[in-house]
């Protein structure tokens, strides 16, 4: 459904509101409000899309998602780097023989992650480009969208430039402020605990613009923190205050409480079906001790003091007469 505005809706969601509408007034509406500009559109005056011929058309020859999981367990990786990091090396490389003239972001949260990835790269024959900051990162956008290749025309004829197909970027520096759209896939090694750092790395490509369609690819190794990280993040409301205010240096960080950390690094491994013959002590004991040897140094002091000062806030029994 387009309006005269030029925006467009789907018909579905548009005509629950105009039932509501018949419903308050009892009288049939002759025009619509365009939910992006309010402006006022006649019924005669709107047009309709219909996309169901190019999706039938298309699904004749298009893989299946088991056709595509197929081919991409049958390429090799040349090099060892780890489960994650051959997946993800794996991945680029099953984008580039299906889809050669795609581009993708890779954003982690890490430099020794990128740096690793490179080496990959370097390996298996992928072109890439890392955007490191500074005055060096205007030129690497500018190389990976393709606007280098003139310059490198006149210098070397005999040579043809290569199209630069990965753009490796931190999440910290590239996920604000940039207009990718060039990219067409968005890969993210980590899962973040900020649903809104996400959303904006995401939002490099999935913009207004955009005549392509995106994808997100997310690697999150199964039981594992990442685990944890991954259905934290879907839990927690993003329309809430849950972000640190104030400080303008951490505006980005998410609050995290006692709790929470304890979820994130709560251990599922068979050993504690063992603790069960345990007593009631020995098993939160067990379980405490566990659980902050899995912590961060800061962290597990920080959980630790908390404990004591619980403890200490115990009342103390009464001494015998």
């Amino acid at each position: 459904m387009v309006f005269q505005c030029g925006h467009l809706t789907c018909c579905k969601c548009r005509f629950c509101f105009s039932y509501q509408d018949y419903n308050k007034s009892q009288q049939q509406p002759k025009w619509v409000m365009c939910p992006t500009c309010r402006q006022r559109t006649d019924y005669g005056n709107i047009a309709y899309v219909d996309d169901r011929q190019e999706k039938s058309s298309g699904s004749d020859n298009s893989p299946t998602s088991q056709d595509c999981e197929k081919g991409e367990a049958s390429l090799a990786v040349q090099g060892s780097y780890g489960t994650k990091l051959e997946a993800v090396t794996r991945r680029v490389l099953w984008i580039k023989f299906s889809e050669p003239d795609s581009k993708v972001l890779v954003f982690s949260s890490w430099n020794d992650v990128l740096d690793v990835l490179e080496h990959a790269f370097k390996a298996n024959g992928i072109t890439y480009i890392r955007m490191k900051g500074g005055r060096k990162s205007h030129a690497a956008i500018s190389e990976f969208r393709g606007q280098n290749k003139k310059n490198q025309e006149s210098t070397d004829e005999q040579q043809e430039p290569k199209s630069i197909q990965v753009l490796l970027l931190l999440i910290q520096h590239g996920a604000n402020g940039l207009n990718l759209l060039e990219a067409q896939h968005v890969v993210l090694v980590e899962p973040l605990l900020n649903p809104a750092a996400e959303a904006q790395a995401i939002s490099r490509v999935h913009r207004i613009g955009q005549e392509k369609r995106t994808l997100v690819h997310r690697f999150i190794v199964k039981n594992t923190v990442e685990e944890s990280i991954h259905k934290l993040n879907r839990s927690r409301n993003t329309t809430t205050t849950s972000f640190i205010s104030g400080n303008t240096k951490n505006q980005d960080q998410p609050i995290l409480t006692l709790k929470d950390v304890e979820c994130l690094f709560a251990s599922s491994t068979p050993a504690a079906e063992d603790s069960e013959k345990k007593t009631e002590e020995e098993k939160e004991a067990s379980e405490s001790t566990s659980s902050l040897r899995q912590l961060p140094p800061a962290v597990a002091a920080a959980i630790a003091a908390e404990r004591r000062l619980m403890q200490n806030r115990l009342p103390a029994s009464s001494p015998a007469l």
